[in-house]
């Protein structure tokens, strides 16, 4: 089912050009320096085949709610999944609208210094210039469209987010939002699954935040439930985000 993706029309222009990519069930917003639709069609269609085929050869990887064992003769983008997967004890496909958004992303990379690839909400940067980011919780959130963060990407980064009363991805957490920053956008997408699966109500935020200080690599987390928002790594900024008709 078609998801009105409001969110796309409060992206600053900044001088970009601005289009967008669909296959399937891929539906891909991008920003950069000229119009490079063709090679994101190209790096959009080779990166879903090699992830389409390996789910044909092994069916299990498409469903599996748990890690799956790693396969050394993996297409580099599902061993990229099944990592991910396996460091934040969460199924492949959590991984999967990340590191599609990397893959084309970095392709892209190469033709444009400034390059935002979002796809449902996932989203690849790279930008040599600072990058201000809202934060969407869900209208009911008492953060609705308040908060956001700045951050600079001059390599690329990946900027993820689950949420268990917003959108369709599934959830076994309550979290408005979970929000995760890393060097790698499947790392980004799984961590973001994972931490959102393991909060259920406003104290599980600072709980879980804390263990990802501990016990991670990632370079920012913001996660909110209920009236409770916690932020690690990140600089946090007042913004807004509009919602329109």
């Amino acid at each position: 089912m078609y998801t009105h993706r409001f969110y796309r029309t409060c992206l600053s222009q900044r001088r970009l050009s601005r289009f967008r990519v669909l296959l399937n069930e891929s539906d891909i917003e991008i920003a950069a320096e000229s119009d490079l639709t063709l090679r994101a069609c190209e790096a959009l269609y080779r990166a879903r085949k090699d992830i389409e085929d390996y789910i044909i050869l092994h069916p299990g990887f498409a469903t599996a709610m748990d890690p799956v064992e790693q396969d050394e003769n993996a297409p580099r983008i599902v061993s990229r999944m099944l990592k991910a997967a396996a460091t934040w004890n969460v199924g492949p496909m959590a991984a999967v609208a990340g590191v599609i958004a990397d893959a084309v992303g970095v392709k892209l990379s190469a033709h444009s210094d400034t390059v935002i690839v979002e796809n449902g909400g996932d989203i690849f940067v790279r930008s040599g210039s600072s990058i201000n980011c809202a934060l969407y919780a869900g209208e009911e959130s008492p953060f609705a469209g308040s908060l956001g963060f700045s951050f600079n990407a001059p390599q690329g980064l990946g900027i993820c987010t689950s949420s268990g009363t917003v959108g369709h991805s599934y959830s076994s957490g309550s979290a408005n939002a979970v929000t995760v920053i890393a060097d790698d956008c499947a790392v980004a997408d799984a961590a973001a699954t994972s931490i959102a699966n393991r909060i259920h109500s406003p104290e599980d935020v600072d709980i879980q935040l804390r263990h990802v200080v501990e016990n991670s690599r990632l370079i920012g987390v913001i996660a909110c439930c209920g009236e409770r928002l916690a932020a690690w790594g990140v600089n946090l900024i007042r913004t807004e985000l509009r919602k329109e008709s």
